[in-house]
């Protein structure tokens, strides 16, 4: 009895010893044949596969071949790897997918350095700029032409010289510096006037020349800016009123200089894109005149006269609407001359001296004044 129970013992242990080692090898056989375990990079869990598909091209190289299932879907990867989202057909399965493939960055793996992730990209800073055209002095040439009304008076004589004027006019600006400008202005102007006086008497030419220097600095602001500026000026004035008037008083050529110093300024503002509104206000110091009257003209034995002239002012202003081609506007200028010293000279004149010839007269030039206004326009060529 002992041995037949020994026996069957020994039996059914030698069988589960059998049935064990034939599990071990049924399970190594599938495992050979059917399911890999395959972890993608950073993958949460385990994801088997079907299909034989090639590996992803990443640090993992000489591995056994993975099957993928047809209906793969999806699967997670660390942001170390950037995948090429395009899926072809696993070898010997029309519905599978081979998994994607990869760049693989060393310096983006965790694994090998310390990942310092990227700076967040930040937007530029808005310029700081105005949605207007600028409002500095440029450097450039200005050509331009004016027409406008001119009178003349000397009121102490009750004399008047007015009518039409016209003017051509070239400035030439160069900005340097911070915000330094400099600034030369030629103009010339004439006009054929009509007399008022000693009787009357139209057509009279008249013409003058002015040529200044400035220099000045801008002041910017975001809505406006200022311009002061100052400088030095010369003008000549020539009046021809030879011939005789309504009553058949003579008339003769004058000719005056004058030197001043200008103080000024040039407020700009915004009009659009293209555009700006540009002004002008000036105050202007006489310094010294020179009168000069040709006496001898009227033929009565006068002398030739000059006259010093030590005081007075001129005012001037514009407002003009300025692009970077071209500029237009209204603008003034005003003159107001004191009277001038006397100068006494010999005169073998009947008239001037009563019928007692030769005598010392004095002459001098009066208080005078005189205004001009028009429309301006010019234009930009650099």
């Amino acid at each position: 009895m002992p041995s037949r129970k020994i026996k069957t013992c020994l039996a059914v242990f030698s069988g589960t010893v059998l049935a064990a080692v034939g599990m071990l090898c049924v399970a190594q056989a599938r495992a050979e044949t059917t399911v890999y375990p395959y972890y993608p990079a950073g993958a949460s869990t385990q994801v088997n596969y079907g299909s034989p598909v090639p590996y992803a091209n990443d640090a993992y190289t000489n591995r056994p071949p993975v099957y993928a299932p047809a209906s793969y879907s999806s699967y997670s990867s660390s942001s170390a790897y950037a995948a090429n989202d395009t899926y072809a057909a696993a070898p010997g399965n029309s519905g599978g997918r081979q998994l994607p493939s990869y760049s693989y960055n060393p310096q983006l793996d965790p694994r090998q350095t310390t990942y310092i992730p990227p700076a967040p990209s930040v937007p530029p800073s808005p310029p700081n700029y105005h949605p207007y055209w600028d409002l500095a002095t440029h450097s450039g040439l200005d050509v331009g032409a004016q027409i406008g009304y001119y009178d003349y008076r000397e009121p102490s004589l009750d004399v008047e010289l007015n009518g039409a004027l016209f003017g051509i006019d070239a400035a030439g600006t160069y900005a340097f510096g911070s915000q330094f400008f400099a600034e030369g202005d030629l103009r010339y102007g004439f006009g054929w006037l009509d007399y008022t006086g000693s009787g009357s008497k139209d057509g009279e030419f008249n013409d003058s020349v002015e040529a200044r220097a400035l220099i000045g600095k801008d002041f910017l602001f975001r809505e406006y800016s200022i311009s002061p500026y100052l400088g030095v000026g010369y003008r000549t004035l020539y009046n021809d009123a030879r011939g005789l008037t309504s009553t058949n008083a003579a008339g003769y050529r004058r000719y005056n200089e004058l030197y001043y110093l200008p103080f000024g300024i040039y407020p700009r503002t915004h009009i659009d894109s293209n555009a700006r509104l540009t002004s002008q206000f000036e105050f202007d110091a006489v310094l010294r005149g020179l009168q000069k009257s040709w006496l001898s003209d009227a033929g009565l034995g006068d002398p030739d006269v000059s006259n010093q002239q030590h005081s007075g002012y001129g005012l001037r202003g514009n407002i003009m609407y300025e692009t970077p081609s071209w500029t237009v506007g209204p603008y003034f200028i005003y003159w107001h001359i004191d009277q001038s010293h006397v100068n006494f000279i010999r005169d073998t004149s009947s008239a001037t001296c009563h019928g007692l010839p030769p005598c010392n007269p004095g002459f001098f030039e009066p208080d005078n004044h005189t205004i001009e206004a028009g429309v301006q326009f010019k234009y930009h060529f650099f």
